[in-house]
């Protein structure tokens, strides 16, 4: 049970998890774009891939929805690349892309049903909201969709 606006004074087992009022439970957003967005910025097919290839440590697998689609061997390129596109609003903006250097993949998640939650940008430790920012909400001249766009 998922509850978005309970708070934990009433609940003492536990069993309500409690999200923010800003949550959004996301739809689907078509795959095929994405892939050829991502072939666009180098990805190689897995399908044409050995699996020494898939596996080499010199390239990262990379996952749409949980399924291996492809390969790059600049992964932090790639995604620096894909988060710039969904910064612009060339992918959609509820597209989750996360770089797991452990396990040396990208996850690309564009399924429903995924709870996102916006979050505050920071460049080296600084959050690009100024406070010029904040008295323009408050005059209001800015609202909340200026922010999360």
């Amino acid at each position: 049970m998922v509850c978005p606006s309970d708070t934990p004074e009433g609940e003492s087992c536990g069993l309500v998890k409690n999200l923010a009022l800003t949550t959004h439970v996301t739809t689907d957003t078509p795959e095929i774009p994405l892939l050829k967005l991502a072939i666009d910025l180098g990805m190689e097919d897995a399908a044409l891939m050995s699996g020494d290839e898939l596996h080499s440590r010199s390239h990262c697998l990379i996952f749409m929805n949980g399924q291996p689609v492809g390969i790059h061997n600049q992964a932090d390129k790639f995604v620096r690349n894909l988060r710039f596109l969904r910064k612009r609003g060339r992918i959609q903006e509820f597209v989750s892309i996360y770089h797991n250097k452990a396990s040396n993949c990208v996850s690309i998640a564009s399924d429903g049903g995924r709870l996102v939650r916006p979050l505050i940008v920071c460049q080296q430790g600084r959050p690009l909201v100024k406070q010029d920012d904040i008295n323009d909400l408050v005059l209001g001249l800015k609202d909340f969709a200026d922010f999360i766009r």
